[in-house]
């Protein structure tokens, strides 16, 4: 691949790298024998602008959580100032969307929970002021559960 590496993560079983791009994919790398695959890419309209970030693989490594941002909120296009929560398995497939804020909310910093059943994942509003807080979700889908937890001005880096 010729594009350039936005970041990376490791399996649990140390086997395979993640790695995302900035053409709005998702590539895995086997170890052992040098094989990549991409696992998603973004195919959006001419006029929507996406991109993937902060990823997260679960405990089990069978899924990869991650968040979409669309778009910049100054623009007038459908995806503008969205961002959504998403699940991918790891061997590849269909994505799913678990949430979707719209601006000035955003989503960010998902890490699974040790049962890889829950995601835990930041929300805030952008602003004067930001405040992030802790929030849980089911990675089947389901409602969100706030955790109770606010960090003032300190985004939630590392949760793992």
């Amino acid at each position: 691949m010729t594009c350039a590496l936005e970041s990376a993560l490791w399996s649990p079983d140390g086997r395979m790298i993640f790695k995302r791009f900035t053409t709005k994919s998702i590539v895995t790398r086997d170890l052992e024998t040098g094989q990549e695959k991409e696992i998603y890419r973004w195919v959006s309209p001419a006029f929507v602008s996406r991109s993937t970030s902060d990823l997260s693989i679960s405990r089990d490594g069978q899924r990869l959580a991650f968040v979409q941002v669309g778009g910049d909120a100054g623009r007038k296009d459908e995806e503008a100032g969205i961002t959504t929560l998403n699940v991918i398995p790891t061997a590849g497939g269909e994505a799913r969307e678990l949430l979707r804020a719209h601006a000035p909310e955003v989503i960010s910093e998902p890490t699974w929970m040790p049962d890889s059943r829950h995601i835990i994942y930041a929300r805030s509003v952008v602003g004067e002021k930001r405040q992030f807080t802790l929030w849980r979700v089911p990675a089947s889908g389901g409602e969100p559960q706030s955790l109770g937890l606010t960090m003032a001005g300190l985004q939630p880096y590392g949760l793992n």
